[in-house]
């Protein structure tokens, strides 16, 4: 794994199948282990992607490890530090995993893969990563939210649509 840590963003490459290898396209996939993101990974593997030409590129956004103390007490954050630097080993631990799982499968399928896990707010980090890596095409679960829900909570599907420059596929859920 190599760390790219700057200006409080954390970019963690996680997984490389082919290192060098340079890709005549590259697809994006945001991950985050819902069925949803699963049925964009699939979908991208039958559809879309060339074995020989193309290198897909899974991303996996962990949020920041926080806790609060319930009480105000001296020295309260001391121990809230350390309760958060394990909470935040224990995600990035667990994303790790994941990505080198899916990795691992998308690559038993012949198909280059690369595994980068992030760190913040899963629409920034991955407009942020995504418009460094440029790829041709960015392949999204939709959740199902309903139009109030999207409004309410917000989608990250709906914020990388509007504000990336790279077409986004947003895949339908499965029944």
């Amino acid at each position: 794994m190599t760390l790219n840590e700057s200006f409080g963003h954390i970019e963690e490459q996680v997984y490389d199948s082919a290192p060098g290898f340079v890709p005549k396209r590259i697809i994006c996939i945001p991950v985050d282990g819902s069925s949803f993101s699963n049925d964009a990974v699939q979908w991208t593997m039958d559809n879309f992607v060339h074995k020989d030409q193309d290198q897909i590129v899974l991303l996996n956004v962990r949020p920041f490890a926080f806790t609060q103390s319930p009480a105000r007490v001296p020295f309260a954050a001391v121990a809230d530090f350390a309760v958060d630097q394990v909470l935040e080993e224990k995600q990035q631990q667990e994303s790790h995993l994941y990505l080198q799982h899916v990795a691992k499968e998308i690559q038993a399928q012949g198909v280059k893969v690369r595994a980068i896990g992030l760190r913040g707010d899963a629409r920034e980090e991955l407009v942020r990563v995504i418009d460094t890596l440029k790829p041709c095409l960015v392949v999204v679960g939709n959740r199902g939210l309903g139009k109030v829900s999207r409004a309410l909570l917000g989608s990250v599907s709906d914020y990388l649509v509007h504000h990336l420059k790279t077409p986004v596929l947003i895949g339908q859920k499965s029944d």
